[in-house]
């Protein structure tokens, strides 16, 4: 066996192979119950029928969070970076900052034993996941098709800084539902 190898049954693969082929394991563990979730409470359009009826209008952070995110994104440039975000009654309210494992300027990961500690600490705290957050540090603030096949979370925002401009960081938020692609309002408070 080849350093940098795991052997699984009879194969042998690499080891950031065996810990992608772990995150998605989690991520449709975590996930898979759950098809097309209730839409939150207060963030939808009754009237719409627009993206199956999950159109959020709107998505409420607390300023701190906000700046804390644009901070980390300034922080790890010119990498990509990530990060999960939680509140209670649809208000996000705090953050997780996670560690890109690609190391990427145009590409993000999570490592599979953080998410896990993510989720168990979720359980316990009262928190809902309401959002994820990464960077394009030389991109506009919109989603890549390599972050809509990857959005495994449709009940939580997509929030992306750019720092295309790094005097003038860009953030904007996304819906992203079946490969539909929706941009919310974001409603900063106190």
């Amino acid at each position: 066996m080849v350093s940098g190898q795991l052997r699984i049954g009879t194969q042998l693969v690499g080891v950031n192979e065996f810990f992608g082929a772990l995150e998605r394991a989690l991520r449709r563990a975590f996930f898979s119950v759950r098809r097309v979730p209730a839409p939150p409470q207060g963030l939808t359009d009754p009237n719409s029928t627009k993206n199956n009826g999950l159109n959020f209008m709107f998505v409420k952070i607390k300023k701190d969070i906000l700046e804390q995110i644009i901070l980390h994104a300034q922080d790890e440039a010119p990498l990509e970076c990530c990060g999960l975000l939680t509140g209670q009654n649809e208000t996000i309210s705090n953050m997780r900052r996670m560690k890109n494992t690609l190391n990427s300027q145009v590409r993000y990961a999570m490592d599979p034993k953080a998410l896990f500690d993510f989720f168990r600490d979720l359980r316990s705290s009262g928190q809902n996941h309401l959002g994820i957050y990464h960077s394009h540090p030389s991109s506009k603030p919109y989603p890549s098709e390599t972050d809509v096949r990857e959005s495994f979370y449709p009940d939580c925002a997509y929030f992306i800084v750019s720092l295309r401009n790094p005097q003038l960081p860009q953030v904007k938020a996304f819906q992203i539902l079946n490969s539909v692609v929706q941009e919310l309002e974001i409603k900063a408070i106190g």
